[in-house]
């Protein structure tokens, strides 16, 4: 996938998602890997569970057929 999270914009992202070019666990942890490199620097980030929680809901929901269509940043 040709994919740059550290540019890409959430429209892109959510089409990522929604056209199944990459799952919503998948972006996580691509942006949980990105947060590790910037994180120290900014000291902003503090838990990660309740994203995981979510990213796993939002693909079972796509695997029932019943994914959101556009991520609420977007709306």
């Amino acid at each position: 996938m040709n994919l740059d999270i550290a540019t890409a914009t959430a429209a892109r992202l959510t089409r990522a998602i929604s056209t199944r070019q990459i799952s919503s666990r998948e972006l996580l942890e691509e942006l949980l890997e990105r947060a590790d490199l910037v994180n120290p620097a900014l000291n902003a980030i503090v838990a990660f569970d309740r994203a995981r929680a979510a990213a796993s809901a939002a693909d079972d929901a796509m695997a029932r057929g019943s994914g959101p269509g556009r991520c609420t940043a977007c709306r």
